[in-house]
């Protein structure tokens, strides 16, 4: 996952390729090394982290240097991870939903596009707009747990579970949705390496990737796989369909109403 860096004066004044060693924290063997640029790597290690790497989900459980300043300088870094799997126990998020999609064996299921664990699924999500009052209130609670916390590199000592965000029902006709984000290749969607989402599915765009429920040829749950930044199409999707876009982890929350100036081009609830 990419984090944007907050360090972006330092990308004039040092080399911007950082040499970075993934050590496994658990054997202490060097899995591999890499060269990242600034963009890939995250500002700061105080929250939790997953890394892809090898075709799997490592978690980071240290790093050295600490900070930011120092291994700019040096153009090296060790990051110490330990490997992640549908079984590992621990709160890598200060939140999770409510309800956990029905899962499919991996026999009755065509390949899939997208792979997520279970503590990804509806942290980016497309929300009705007149939520928003409920959808602060959770953010208090969330916020809570951000501020309570000394280390939360290695996990969340506590994980709110978001019972008062009812499970989505937003009926978006599949066909409109296509024309909104000019893409219509639409892949199935893999979960927690235990099977696939029942009436799942995934697209992908040059700017997004989209996931959810579809339900008699209409989008009842619409998700982001991940938010680097808010784009062109994001802020059009969230005028058109009058929604918004929650990023539970980073209590923020997105909407699209600068970009609609005649109310006859919304959707209707």
């Amino acid at each position: 996952m990419k984090i944007l860096s907050t360090f972006e004066n330092f990308s004039k004044l040092f080399p911007k390729k950082i040499n970075v060693s993934y050590i496994d924290a658990d054997t202490d063997r060097l899995i591999t090394r890499q060269q990242a640029t600034l963009d890939e790597l995250p500002a700061s290690f105080n929250h939790p982290i997953l890394l892809p790497l090898e075709g799997k989900y490592w978690k980071v459980t240290g790093v050295f240097p600490p900070d930011a300043k120092t291994y700019l300088r040096s153009r090296q870094m060790k990051l110490f991870l330990q490997q992640v799997t549908s079984k590992t126990s621990f709160n890598i998020v200060p939140s999770i939903a409510a309800q956990m999609p029905e899962i499919l064996h991996l026999s009755e299921a065509t390949v899939s596009s997208l792979n997520l664990l279970s503590y990804q699924w509806r942290q980016f999500e497309f929300l009705p707009a007149v939520q928003a009052d409920s959808i602060q209130e959770t953010f208090y609670v969330i916020t809570s747990i951000l501020n309570n916390e000394d280390n939360t590199l290695q996990s969340y000592s506590k994980q709110y579970t978001r019972e008062n965000i009812p499970k989505q029902s937003l009926h978006i006709p599949l066909g409109e949705f296509y024309q909104l984000i000019n893409e219509e290749n639409i892949n199935t969607l893999c979960f927690n390496e235990d099977g696939y989402v029942k009436d799942g599915f995934s697209i992908h765009t040059e700017q997004n990737t989209y996931y959810g429920i579809i339900k008699k040829n209409y989008i009842e749950e619409l998700c982001l796989y991940d938010l680097e930044c808010m784009n062109e199409e994001l802020m059009y999707l969230l005028a058109t369909l009058q929604l918004v876009l929650v990023d539970w982890s980073g209590t923020n929350m997105f909407s699209g109403e600068e970009l609609v100036d005649d109310p006859a081009k919304q959707r209707p609830l």
